[in-house]
């Protein structure tokens, strides 16, 4: 059962995620093109070079943004159970997309990579063990 500390706080936590994750994502859009322009300049690099510095940009700002937030309303966590619980919601969607079959309706897809990582952040950060 979900506790009243996460209900009124884990929203602050997971919204704050989502934002930091875009932002982070248009720096990492921009990080991938730049690559592709510097290492290989013709063809679709640069589409497929800015999908993955998005994806994995969004990935490292939903864990600062989660992580910050967090450390705002006074919780007491380390960034790195932000930065695994988010990476490893990133991967699951990433991998589990095929057998679950999220590739045939593209927003799901899209949704579940943009929704599911906050969400298993602000679940993770504010898990206690052994209270």
């Amino acid at each position: 059962m979900i506790k009243n500390y996460l209900k009124a706080h884990g929203k602050y936590v997971f919204i704050n995620g989502i934002i930091a994750g875009l932002l982070i994502a248009l720096v990492g859009a921009s990080l991938g093109l730049l690559w592709s322009k510097l290492f290989s300049p013709e063809g679709w690099g640069g589409l497929l070079y800015a999908m993955r510095g998005a994806v994995w940009g969004y990935g490292v700002g939903v864990a600062l943004g989660a992580f910050k937030a967090h450390r705002n309303n006074g919780g007491k966590c380390s960034l790195s159970r932000a930065f695994y619980s988010t990476m490893s919601a990133l991967l699951a969607v990433i991998f589990l997309a095929e057998p679950l079959r999220l590739q045939i309706f593209l927003p799901l897809m899209w949704g579940a990579l943009i929704l599911f990582p906050p969400f298993v952040a602000a679940l993770f950060l504010y898990e206690r063990t052994g209270e």
